[in-house]
């Protein structure tokens, strides 16, 4: 561990939680002014598109079922990439084991199936700096 409070080898947790945002999939989730959770692509062949949240999770990769889906032969890309997913009451980033990786915009990568507390205002990228997100509130 590396010896922060409530931090963990990839860094600290997000201190202060999280502002009251909707969640479309849980009922009871939103409080006064709560604004809906979206993903915008900042770079690559999906520039410019945003995705809100519906339901408990959004899905990026290849694979038709990815509420973000990249074009078919996308380098870097796999065909279930990564996710956002709402873990008690909160948003999560998952890379879902991944070829190439899903990070932060820092550098600092994913580990595999490990959840990273995440708000509006996080940048990740998919495989490399070309496929670049930004969590948003709409």
């Amino acid at each position: 561990q590396d010896g922060q409070p409530g931090g963990n080898q990839y860094g600290p947790s997000p201190k202060g939680g999280h502002p009251a945002y909707r969640n479309p999939g849980r009922r009871g989730f939103s409080g006064e002014g709560a604004g809906h959770l979206a993903v915008q692509c900042l770079s690559g062949p999906l520039q410019g598109q945003t995705y809100p949240f519906r339901g408990n999770e959004l899905l990026f990769g290849r694979d038709p079922s990815c509420g973000v889906r990249m074009p078919e032969g996308t380098p870097g890309i796999s065909r279930c990439h990564c996710a956002i997913r709402w873990q008690q009451g909160c948003p999560v980033l998952i890379d879902l084991a991944s070829s190439y990786g899903t990070f932060l915009a820092d550098g600092r990568k994913l580990p595999p199936h490990y959840p990273e507390a995440v708000a509006a205002g996080t940048r990740f990228y998919l495989g490399d700096k070309g496929y670049l997100f930004q969590i948003i509130v709409v």
